[in-house]
């Protein structure tokens, strides 16, 4: 009886560590993520006013540029183009189809632009136009 009661006993205890530290992970858990948001937030505050400085020219491109190397973050922003382009071609073919077909045979996404800067790049065809040109 002595040995269940001292099993027992040890189960209990060993459930209650169990709890606390279960507790004070949670705790620490809550305490990382709240300082996360703050940082965060703080990175945030220091970009914003880095890029205000720097558009009113009340700060150098070069501190602006130390502010976001201690910071953390980029001075550069990322906008969406639209460009629209249109092609001019004269083909040779035997008749309209075989023109078409090689109209269609074009790479169009096969441009070179600088990949350091530019992210992405797709390119559509929304309208294609034969005609005769004699």
């Amino acid at each position: 009886m002595e040995t269940i009661n001292y099993l027992q006993s040890t189960v209990e205890a060993q459930a209650k560590q169990i709890t606390v530290l279960e507790e004070r992970d949670s705790s620490r858990t809550q305490e990382i993520y709240r300082m996360r948001a703050t940082h965060d937030s703080m990175v945030t505050a220091m970009q914003t006013w880095t890029l205000e400085a720097l558009e009113s020219r009340d700060i150098s491109e070069t501190n602006a540029e130390e502010i976001a190397e201690i910071c953390g973050f980029d001075l550069n922003h990322e906008y969406d183009v639209t460009v629209t382009v249109e092609y001019n071609f004269t083909v040779t073919g035997r008749n309209k189809e075989d023109v078409e077909n090689e109209v269609l045979s074009i790479d169009f996404d096969a441009i070179n632009y600088n990949d350091d800067v530019i992210s992405y790049c797709s390119a559509e065809v929304s309208d294609t136009s034969i005609h005769k040109s004699w």
